[in-house]
């Protein structure tokens, strides 16, 4: 406390200091400054300032830099963070240091992904900081990046993708945390990657469906955690993540105790989405224990965070469904029409940003229906001309939505004939063309005689239907054909024209659509538990790669499929 008193007369002092009575700060004055100041803290600007004037003079980009990432850090105004943003990314185009473009262009793509919730260019300056971070030897900024970019994946549903960039992640912290002699500040950065990594891990784990993976995940978080108020922030993440699988297992006092705990620790960084998130689970938990009455306030609250920040979770969608559903039970139409519009400007939201995550989102309300239910609303609070040009906007759209459906249904059904007829006069199920993309060529690396044997080796990977082990990797079934991952990769890549992992999502999605045509008793099964049938790991997974392999959804071919036999019948 002394020397941080100290340090605020000298900074004081510098200020107002005749030219010819010159008091300066160091560099390592600066920095001991800093750390008696929180985030979003502007009395440490005026230290900002006074670094950033001693580094131009001095002509020192890295010092110069670094203010402008407090600068940053301490201005509790978006519009400021984005401002220190782009003046240190101009200067470290300027400097020409991969490392400094790197770091400049990660911290404006956090700005905006955190601050903005602006994702499109959140992830434009992502790509570009990856792109720098190749050319730098700096392992921790080179993981920072990757950790962002898998941050984006998740939020925007790609969790099997996110994971990949978290494992690596993790890995890298943890190896760094068990090195000895290392800079205060290094390990501080090394813990809060880990922190929160495993936080992201735990979020990803938990929508892939791997609850249990989750919950060791948590765990393992908060034994790290220890009692530093540093990460106060990762706590409250974490206690988050905890809350959702109390939820999940129907322990909801336990739940609310942490989303309450959760939020707390989430005000001050101001994380308003992930306070979002624990409202809408906390209001289901009261749902779930039959107060309706307490859970309200949590949706409404919510809603006024969509009103301010322009901002939802596509979490949290559901809300709104049960707020409609709420009024129109209580006979209030006036919300009803107001909860009905939020969703609609909800799904707008979604729509406009984030094109390709519409796809990944569980909707009970279509948007046909609720643009009827809006009408109808609207009819009974005001009856005149503008409820007339409304329906006829209305009608329009109605007939727009037939025409697409129309067609989309004349797609599935040509789409549908073509794979029947695959089927019906394929000699051999599992020989199919390779993907459009052609693989590099590689040199060969196998005998002829090594080469006849694994191809012999992997027919019978097939016709035993090995493929749909949930444990099929590259290096597993190398294993178990007695060769090595690098022989097999070659063969799969010379004689299936695809790699390995493209090969066998074809072998499980030509094996369960297979099923599905030859016996009708699969056609009842859950999307979830088809997937299980042939080895993939997600519901989510299954539908992708079916879409992929068969130009058509699960779900439209088990249609198609049960018209045909009705039809028969």
């Amino acid at each position: 406390m002394f020397r941080f008193t100290m340090l605020l007369l000298l900074l004081f002092a510098s200020c107002g200091a005749v030219a010819q009575k010159k008091i300066e700060m160091s560099y390592e004055d600066f920095e001991h400054l800093y750390d008696h100041y929180s985030e979003n803290d502007s009395t440490a600007l005026p230290a900002v300032a006074q670094h950033m004037k001693k580094a131009r003079q001095e002509n020192n980009i890295r010092e110069l830099l670094y203010a402008l990432e407090n600068g940053l850090y301490y201005s509790p105004r978006r519009e400021d963070k984005l401002r220190y943003a782009d003046m240190a990314l101009h200067e470290a185009l300027r400097s020409g240091n991969p490392d400094h473009i790197t770091r400049a262009y990660l911290g404006k793509g956090i700005v905006y992904y955190y601050n903005y919730k602006r994702f499109k260019p959140a992830l434009d300056a992502y790509l570009q900081a990856h792109h720098y971070s190749k050319s730098s030897r700096n392992q921790y900024l080179q993981n920072k990046v990757l950790y962002h970019l898998g941050v984006v994946k998740s939020y925007l549903g790609y969790y099997e993708e996110a994971l990949d960039h978290f494992n690596v992640c993790l890995l890298f912290f943890e190896r760094k945390l068990t090195e000895d002699h290392q800079h205060p500040t290094a390990r501080f950065n090394y813990r809060k990657g880990l922190l929160n990594t495993l936080h992201q891990l735990a979020v990803c784990y938990e929508h892939v469906g791997q609850g249990t993976k989750a919950d060791e995940i948590i765990s393992a978080g908060l034994q790290n955690m220890g009692s530093e108020k540093a990460f106060l922030e990762e706590q409250g993440y974490l206690l988050k993540s905890r809350a959702i699988s109390y939820f999940r297992a129907g322990h909801y006092d336990a739940a609310l105790r942490d989303f309450t705990r959760s939020n707390m620790l989430l005000k001050a960084p101001e994380d308003f989405a992930w306070i979002a998130v624990n409202n809408f689970y906390a209001g289901r938990c009261y749902l779930q224990t039959g107060k309706p009455d307490l859970a309200l306030p949590y949706f409404i609250k919510n809603d006024s965070t969509f009103n301010v920040h322009h901002f939802i979770h596509p979490e949290i969608r559901p809300q709104y469904e049960y707020l409609i559903d709420y009024y129109k039970k209580e006979g209030q139409p006036e919300k009803e029409l107001y909860y009905t519009q939020q969703l609609l400007k909800a799904d707008q939201y979604f729509a406009g940003d984030f094109k390709h995550l519409t796809t990944h989102l569980h909707k009970s309300y279509d948007n046909q229906r609720l643009l009827e239910d809006q009408a109808r609303l609207i009819q009974q609070q005001n009856r005149n001309l503008r409820v007339i040009i409304f329906l006829a906007a209305g009608s329009i759209g109605l007939i727009l939505f037939l025409v697409i459906q129309r067609s989309r249904s004349r797609r599935t059904v040509k789409q549908y004939r073509k794979l029947l007829e695959n089927l019906k006069t394929s000699d051999d199920l599992y020989q199919f063309s390779p993907v459009e993309t052609p693989m590099p060529e590689k040199k060969q690396e196998v005998s002829e005689k090594t080469l006849a044997q694994l191809l012999e080796k992997l027919k019978t990977f097939e016709d035993k239907e090995m493929f749909t082990s949930n444990k099929v990797t590259l290096a597993w079934t190398a294993q178990k054909l007695g060769t090595n991952s690098s022989h097999l990769s070659y063969v799969v890549n010379k004689h299936k024209g695809m790699s390995f992992s493209q090969y066998v999502k074809h072998l499980r999605i030509r094996y369960i659509t297979h099923l599905l045509y030859k016996d009708p008793k699969y056609r009842r099964y859950t999307i979830s538990s088809l997937a299980e049938e042939c080895g993939i790991a997600s519901r989510q997974t299954f539908s992708k790669q079916f879409q992929e392999v068969n130009d058509i959804s699960p779900m439209d071919y088990i249609k198609q499929l049960n018209a045909e036999l009705t039809i028969e019948g």
